[in-house]
């Protein structure tokens, strides 16, 4: 098999299998069909999760096959793929996906500049320079951006530093230095701003404003709170224990809910346990709200506020987050909220999110000239 493309899996009926085209020695796109893992049939395997496991083994048992096949042995490409390989059954699909694509970006540099044919030893720290180059000058991207390739580029070189130290012995980026910068999404609102936007949302969409209360007083992601079912409420202990797979940290299993938001979730706890919170019907169901459901509506009061593309509804996390903060708060403390693991990257978090007027110190002057 010297290509292949995406690998579908099939879970119709009683025949369970991956499919796949590739190229084979004369050029034609073969189209093929496997359900055999180690040499056992997939559809023989009882239990539906156990059959799904075995399914996914077997897809990317084909992947590392077509992985070995299609890139020249001993480039920075076929150790991206090879350690990607390595890493994705401990990633969550979404940073797999992230890590690969910013890898597959530093990959696109060096086949432009036509170092392709280079190995992991031979990049240097000129090279990664040249690439942070490249990033500002034809991908017209900012700091922020840049950072992030980075994480990615160094915990590549890293990795293979630890686990292939006859490949690579040295982290070319080893002595890069964070760029300066901040980023203007999610703004937090102002204390006017809350009180206009609650009183709007109290007269013309009472059931977004108890979706933005989730946000504001559980410090929940939105992707979590459209799959919250009343069986992940803790109703004594007031926590919310989320999907592990859905989740940052192991910390942020567990979601507190504030107090002040008691009331209002001892409501839901009546209905059944197996049902979503949030539906279309505006009551707990059995089918959950589709992604742009509350976007839709959020649309209508951004523009009726005029709020910017900057101002989202995770902005209400970041609101009260900072407001406990400003307020006297103990940071260890909202940890426990929000879900950060270590200070140091709670203080960045807290860091990204102040953009309030700077506080008038005039009584902290004992001297006047």
């Amino acid at each position: 098999m010297r290509n292949t493309n995406l690998v579908t899996l099939n879970t119709s009926g009683k025949r369970w299998y991956c499919e796949y085209y590739f190229l084979n020695a004369e050029g034609q796109k073969v189209r093929k069909r496997e359900g055999l893992l180690a040499g056992k049939a997939i559809n023989h395997i009882k239990g539906l999760k156990q059959r799904r496991v075995a399914l996914m083994a077997l897809k990317l048992e084909i992947e590392s096959r077509a992985i070995l096949k299609t890139v020249m042995p001993g480039t920075v490409l076929f150790y991206i793929n090879k350690i990607m390989f390595e890493k994705k059954p401990h990633l969550k699909p979404r940073s797999y996906d992230a890590v690969l694509g910013d890898l597959k970006i530093f990959n696109l540099y060096l086949d432009k500049y036509e170092l392709s044919a280079l190995q992991p030893s031979e990049i240097s720290r000129a090279h990664i320079h040249e690439f942070i180059n490249y990033l500002f000058r034809d991908r017209k991207v900012c700091n922020r951006t840049v950072n992030n390739y980075m994480i990615s580029v160094n915990s590549f070189f890293n990795y293979l530093v630890k686990h292939y130290p006859e490949v690579c012995s040295v982290n070319p980026c080893s002595n890069f230095s964070k760029l300066p910068s901040r980023s203007q999404a999610h703004t937090a609102y102002t204390e006017d701003q809350l009180k206009e936007i609650s009183a709007w949302l109290q007269e013309h969409e009472p059931y977004l404003h108890f979706y933005i209360k989730w946000i504001a007083y559980a410090f929940m992601r939105p992707a979590e709170i459209r799959n919250l079912k009343i069986e992940t409420i803790d109703f004594n202990k007031m926590v919310v224990r989320l999907d592990p797979m859905r989740v940052k940290t192991q910390q942020s299993r567990h979601k507190k809910i504030l107090a002040v938001f008691h009331s209002e979730v001892l409501k839901l706890k009546g209905s059944r346990r197996g049902h979503y919170v949030f539906t279309n019907g505006r009551k707990p169901g059995s089918v959950r709200i589709g992604e742009n459901y509350f976007k839709k509506r959020f649309a209508k009061l951004k523009k009726y506020f005029c709020l910017d593309k900057h101002y989202t509804m995770y902005s209400f996390r970041h609101t009260f987050v900072s407001m406990l903060i400003k307020n006297g708060a103990d940071k260890y403390e909202v940890m426990k909220y929000t879900g950060h693991t270590t200070l140091s990257s709670f203080e960045n978090y807290i860091r990204s999110i102040f953009a309030t007027e700077p506080v008038d110190l005039s009584d902290k002057i004992s001297m006047r000239i």
